[in-house]
């Protein structure tokens, strides 16, 4: 999360790496105020970049990928997960993460 020149706000971006970019069609993301919690989003965007929410963007180079989600209110922490879907529909197991 990075600071806007908004106060009590943050501006946030996923930043995702994922093993095997010939074998992904969509990413989940979802980030809240405890671990498993989605009251700041949950979504699921196409690993070309369509499908993306209003006021989201994404880029990828090589197997680096960015999803930048907006501003957010500033909060002390925000637990989030991201899972990704393979070409035969199989889901991930979920990666979960703390982020201040």
């Amino acid at each position: 999360m990075s600071t806007t020149t908004t106060p009590g706000t943050v501006n946030g971006n996923y930043f995702i790496q994922v093993p095997d970019t010939g074998n992904v069609t969509q990413i989940e993301i979802v980030l809240g105020t405890s671990l498993g919690g989605n009251e700041y989003l949950s979504h699921v965007i196409n690993f070309d970049g369509t499908g993306l929410p209003s006021g989201f963007s994404f880029s990828r180079t090589a197997n680096m990928v960015t999803i930048g989600i907006g501003d957010l209110t500033e909060n002390a922490a925000y637990y989030g997960q991201v899972r990704l879907k393979d070409n035969s529909g199989s889901w991930s197991s979920i990666y979960q993460f703390v982020s201040n």
